[in-house]
């Protein structure tokens, strides 16, 4: 069985789950749709493969049947799947480690600028 900890850092470990904590974070009215959570990991991954409607579909539908429960399950969130509504959840420890991986990414993207 997996602790707390290892529990939070695998939610953590998806850069999806990571767009969707930012973006539940700075909603100031407490809850975020999944509709908006989805076009916040559109924005951020391209497909080249995919029309738009399909990339979107493929994202919506991973968030709800894997990152959202994952998330909802390691207390980073509260989905409500009957209103497809995403509340934080983040505290003390959990936004520390995020802000961490925040200041880790920022540290690499800038390490490839020319």
């Amino acid at each position: 069985m997996k602790s707390a900890t290892d529990a939070v850092v695998d939610a953590l470990a998806h850069r999806h789950r990571r767009t969707v904590l930012r973006t539940v974070a700075q909603n100031e009215q407490g809850t975020t749709s999944v509709a908006t959570l989805t076009d916040a990991v559109a924005d951020v991954e391209s497909s080249d493969r995919l029309s738009d409607d399909e990339h979107r579909q493929r994202i919506l539908i991973a968030l709800h049947h894997r990152h959202l429960p994952k998330m909802d399950d390691a207390g980073l969130i509260r989905y409500d799947t009957g209103d497809g509504r995403v509340r934080g959840a983040l505290d003390g420890p959990e936004q520390d480690l995020l802000e961490s991986i925040d200041a880790h990414e920022r540290h690499e993207s800038a390490s490839f600028l020319p």
